[in-house]
């Protein structure tokens, strides 16, 4: 146990490093340890200042919440209120709230007052679990009690109704701070900032702004943020890129992660020579880019068809240093494909292997595309089972690319044998692959193959997907095969699954086809009282009756009336 001199020199040396902040959990629970040891026990305010200094990271809240129950395990130090209120933060940041109001309850049991800041913490903890209603709530029926909001009360508030998109009223509530007497920061204009940006109302963002270095308060990296993000968002690009400037010349220095987003922003719409601009100020400021930057930049490139530039880029991010990831081949891979340049497009693939990227199953998938699309579908299904010896399990997307690929290739006996293969291995988890190969199979007039499938499919463990009718309505209908259409559709209104829009509008396409027209409009009545509309096919067919000479003008008034 420490002496009376040691343990002043404890206390000391806890304060002084609080007020240094710490960097490691280690050293201050070394701290904590010294100061359980010290005779006379210290006062309950230095273990607040260190377990308080550590909560304020808040990415310790456990461990403050675990040393609490250690002082009270120990028994040699009463908590007061300031240590209850830490506690209450700390359940807040880890969305206990339960736990926070129920510290509430021990503090009115061992008689302390809750005060403004508790309520406000609660407030906020509120806010952070997204129950803003119940926030505002709580904070009005505080007032009427007679609890004054403070400045962290209205801000906090501020700041809830505007992340749940609630700008308007987020602007009243801080007007009515500044009715109250007090003085709006930056913290507050730009929270206000942010959600109007969030929600394109920039020039009501910009009208604050004006007002905020209006008053002298100057924005800061936050402020320029919002408003540099909601004026892309609008494509007002140009101002945005003044905003920026205006930031730099005011020294609001972004760190990577804002210079990125920027990037990013920018170079998403095609505007690359400024997200190069962008990357020029990073390094004059010594931020070095890094592979998210680099990969921004090689999208934005290909976005524009500027392939070399971005396969420069790939190059260049190597020299310094940035090891490109599966993410900055697939932005390759991807442009490479749409532009037919399927053989550049692979050797990135095995660039990729060879530095240890493992490729996923977009790459594979892009990659199939692009054969399929150039022709080659038996080295697209090579590439298939390529993928399934790397050990990339295929999804519902591969498999779809594969079967829509063999399906516009006229590879339906292979399709059938691979959604065969599919079953036998337990691959297919999604029935929606089903409506490729149906669809197929009915555009190459195989009809039997294709009930066929369906079928055995609502034989088995998976039930149809709402894909799967639509394709067998769609196919059903362009065959002539009414009747057959008519008895899957009540068929199916039986099993509980309501008929889509495209199926409504296969049937009725299918029954004006066969001249069946009352059927066809008594369908049309049923999807519009469930909400439906005609597609334009279905409009169009219509139309095309009420220019019929030979049709009965009874009918066409009934088509007219629909």
């Amino acid at each position: 146990m420490a002496s009376s001199s040691q343990a002043l020199t404890i206390i000391k040396s806890v304060r002084d490093q609080c007020r240094r902040g710490f960097t490691n959990i280690d050293e201050s629970l070394r701290l904590f340890n010294l100061l359980t040891t010290t005779h006379p026990p210290p006062l309950i305010v230095d273990f607040n200042l260190l377990l308080g200094t550590i909560a304020k990271t808040k990415r310790f809240s456990t461990v403050v919440l675990s040393l609490y129950r250690r002082l009270d395990f120990i028994g040699i130090i009463r908590p007061n209120d300031r240590s209850l209120n830490i506690q209450i933060n700390c359940y807040c940041h880890m969305k206990r709230l339960s736990l926070a109001f129920s510290m509430l309850g021990r503090m009115v049991k061992l008689g302390f007052a809750p005060n403004t800041v508790t309520y406000t913490t609660l407030i906020n903890g509120l806010v952070v679990d997204r129950r803003v209603e119940q926030a505002v709530s709580l904070a009005e029926k505080l007032r009427r009690d007679g609890f004054e909001w403070n400045e962290f009360t209205y801000t906090v508030l501020v700041k809830g109704l505007c992340a749940i998109g609630r700008s308007a009223e987020g602007i009243e509530m801080m007007r009515k701070m500044e009715a109250a007497g007090w003085k709006l920061n930056v913290v507050t204009y730009s929270t206000v900032i942010d959600g109007l940006s969030r929600k394109k109302s920039v020039s009501e963002a910009l009208d604050l702004f004006r007002e905020m270095k209006g008053k002298g308060i100057p924005p800061n990296i936050v402020t320029y943020s919002s408003l540099i993000r909601g004026l892309c968002m609008v494509g007002r690009w140009d101002e945005a890129y003044k905003m920026l400037s205006e930031m730099l010349e005011n020294n609001v220095s972004p760190d990577l992660q804002m210079f990125n987003i920027l990037v990013d922003m920018f170079c998403k719409d095609g505007k690359v020579n400024i997200g190069e601009a962008i990357v020029e100020h990073m390094i004059e400021r010594g931020v070095s880019p890094d592979t998210f930057t680099y990969n921004a930049l090689m999208y934005g490139h290909c976005l524009i068809g500027n392939l070399d530039e971005a396969s420069k880029l790939m190059d260049h991010m190597q020299q310094k240093g940035c090891h490109p990831t599966a993410v900055t081949y697939d932005i390759l891979i991807n442009r490479f494909c749409k532009f037919q340049k399927v053989d550049e497009a692979l050797v990135l693939l095995d660039d990729m292997l060879s530095k240890g990227v493992a490729p996923n199953r977009w790459t594979y998938g892009t990659l199939m595309i692009g054969l399929f699309n150039t022709q080659r579908p038996l080295e697209a299904k090579q590439l298939f089972m390529r993928m399934k010896g790397d050990g990339s399990l295929p999804n519902v997307r591969t498999c779809s690319v594969l079967l829509e690929g063999m399906c516009s290739n006229g590879q339906l006996d292979d399709a059938i044998t691979v959604i065969e293969q599919f079953e036998s291995e337990g691959l297919s988890a999604n029935a929606a692959i089903y409506a490729i190969l149906i669809d197929g199979l009915f555009e190459a007039g195989r009809c039997n193959d294709a009930w066929s499938i369906f079928s055995r499919l609502r034989a088995g463990k998976l039930q149809p997907h709402f894909k799967t009718y639509e394709a067998m309505f769609k196919g059903l209908s362009k065959h002539g095969l009414q009747t057959e259409a008519e008895e899957l559709f009540h068929s199916l209104e039986a099993t509980g699954i309501q008929p889509s829009e495209d199926v409504y509008n296969s049937v009725i396409q299918g029954f004006l086809s066969k001249n069946d027209i009352s059927t066809a409009l008594k369908y049309q009545q049923l999807m519009v009282a469930r909400g439906f509309v005609e597609c334009a096919s279905t409009a169009a067919k219509f139309a095309d009756l009420l220019c019929d000479d030979k049709l009965d003008d009874s009918i066409k008034e009934l088509i007219r009336e629909r």
